[in-house]
């Protein structure tokens, strides 16, 4: 499951994610954070940020922007097969 979390108010969140969100993109969920809760209760310091969750327990973060996405792709697609 592949859940994003923008940070700011729910309108600014559509249009970002919506000039973002492949149209392919199925099973992707989106929220807005307008008041920094999540980013606050995940004790997020920077973004983007990807947390890898199993059972409910944060296995690995990655943070900042990767170079290559190819490299991000990787690490998704090895965590999902595992």
């Amino acid at each position: 499951r592949t859940i994003v979390i923008v940070r700011g108010p729910a309108a600014a969140a559509a249009a970002y994610m919506a000039e973002r969100l492949p149209a392919d993109a199925a099973g992707v969920s989106w929220y807005a954070d307008p008041d920094s809760g999540a980013s606050q209760a995940l004790d997020l310091k920077g973004a983007p940020v990807v947390i890898g969750v199993e059972r409910g327990e944060i296995k690995w973060t990655i943070s900042g922007v990767l170079n290559d996405p190819k490299s991000l792709e990787s690490v998704i697609r090895t965590w999902v097969e595992y």
